[in-house]
């Protein structure tokens, strides 16, 4: 499922999902689903927000939709496919298999999909 991280604490990203690749007749776009810090990844996680920003573009996975949609992302396969920089919200770029941006000059971290290289454009010096 494809969605965009619209909000983020320390516990928990909400993701407004816009895409579904799996059928699920429980599930349909702009539904707000939760992924909490303890989905993100197999190994410990103290911030949601180390591995997720707002405007994030992401793949996730349903794991759970009653009582409320609940997401995951521990798969290799799913994360983020497409970031903005915190500070300026420029697209970032893939730099070395992380993220860059150029206006600013940094690096961020995310929890990226396998293939996020197919979405995010290369940074050229």
């Amino acid at each position: 499922v494809l969605g965009e991280v619209i909000g983020t604490s320390n516990s928990v990203a909400k993701v407004r999902l816009s895409g579904l690749d799996g059928a699920n007749d429980n599930i349909g776009r702009n539904m707000i689903g939760a992924l909490h810090v303890s989905r993100i990844m197999e190994d410990y996680v103290k911030d949601t927000r180390h591995h997720y920003r707002i405007g994030d573009l992401v793949r996730v996975k349903v794991e759970q939709v009653e009582p409320s949609i609940q997401l995951g992302t521990r798969e290799e396969e799913l994360g983020v496919l497409k970031a903005r920089c915190i500070k300026c919200r420029e697209i970032l770029y893939n730099k070395d298999g992380g993220l860059f941006c150029p206006s600013c000059d940094r690096d961020e971290n995310r929890k990226m999909a396998g293939d996020f290289h197919r979405y995010t454009p290369y940074y050229n010096d």
